[in-house]
């Protein structure tokens, strides 16, 4: 160590320091695999064990449940529960377990984007388990899904259950206990089935959350146009990451501290595009939660910070 003597106290200091930065950058990236430097903010309390139930015990929690290549979210509180989309059907009696063992036996709501297969497939299975008051989708011409047999289906089931089904449209507001959900789009807006995907923004206190569904880049534009509020804490990113989505435009008008990747790992569609990833750290330099990579994410929040747990670099 004769060369670090030999050194001045301002090169010593200087070579301390790095060294310090060095460790601790890699401290990080060891133990939050995915979130980014710059999103280590007052508002988000990131928590390295591994555990996703610590992020619950608070008044609102968000879980974003690892379904593969597919949606699946459920938003938690003290009186009230909804499942946004449900995954695949090989991932019903797994989305079962996984609310009754957050202690959910009874959904308020189950909203439905809109009814490709991987957002709603999962739901077929599951009401055999989970009890479900009320359904939420837009009003979706049956001849863009008449090809979606097990949605028709799982239609004929929930009516031979007598569960309600209620048409969505921009503006319309629900109660989830303490918290809002503001449904952002309507379906005659869109072209295709992804474009007419339930846009869901929820507010709770301070923070907020906004859920794309499968929406592109024409539904992006129709939002920008619109009055809506879209700064949010929490980005559910549209279409699993598809680069058909998430535009520089929408990405700066969202501006989120948190984005969150719903996709299956290693999946054939080559889901989430690089360009989007770059688009986000270039454009908002939010923290990315993959479940392909994180598994399953829950943002929990007292209204005005946010609490983030997830299953540590975990592959399928």
């Amino acid at each position: 160590m004769k060369w670090f003597k030999n050194l001045s106290t301002a090169k010593k200091i200087i070579l301390v320091v790095a060294v310090i930065v060095f460790l601790t950058v890699s401290i990080i990236k060891t133990y939050f695999p995915q979130v980014g430097l710059s999103s280590w903010t007052s508002d988000i309390n990131f928590i390295a064990s591994g555990k996703p139930d610590n992020a619950e015990n608070k008044y609102l929690s968000v879980h974003f449940i690892d379904v593969g290549q597919g949606d699946c979210t459920l938003i938690k509180t003290e009186k009230c529960n909804a499942l946004i989309d449900a995954g695949n059907s090989i991932n019903g009696e797994d989305i079962s377990e996984y609310l009754l063992s957050h202690n959910v036996q009874t959904l308020d709501y189950l909203i439905i984007t809109h009814p490709h297969s991987d957002h709603y497939g999962g739901a077929t299975r599951m009401i055999d388990f989970i009890e479900v008051k009320n359904v939420m989708m837009p009003e979706i011409p049956e001849a863009l899904y008449a090809d979606e047999h097990d949605f028709i289906y799982l239609v004929n089931k929930l009516n031979k259950k007598n569960v309600p089904f209620i048409a969505v449209r921009a503006g319309d507001k629900y109660e989830i206990g303490d918290a809002v959900i503001t449904v952002l789009t309507s379906a005659e807006d869109g072209e295709g089935l992804n474009d007419k995907s339930a846009v869901i923004r929820l507010d709770y206190g301070e923070t907020s959350f906004l859920f794309m569904g499968d929406a592109e880049k024409d539904a992006e534009q129709r939002l920008l146009k619109s009055n809506f509020n879209l700064k949010c804490d929490v980005l559910k990113v549209g279409h699993h990451g598809s680069s058909n989505g998430s535009s520089e435009s929408f990405l700066e008008k969202t501006n989120p501290l948190i984005a969150v990747i719903s996709c299956g790992y290693d999946n054939e569609y080559g889901h989430p595009g690089e360009d989007v990833l770059y688009r986000i750290n270039k454009t908002t330099k939010a923290a990315v939660l993959r479940t392909d990579i994180n598994g399953n994410i829950v943002i929990g929040s007292d209204g005005e910070k946010l609490y983030c747990t997830f299953e540590k670099g975990k592959r399928h």
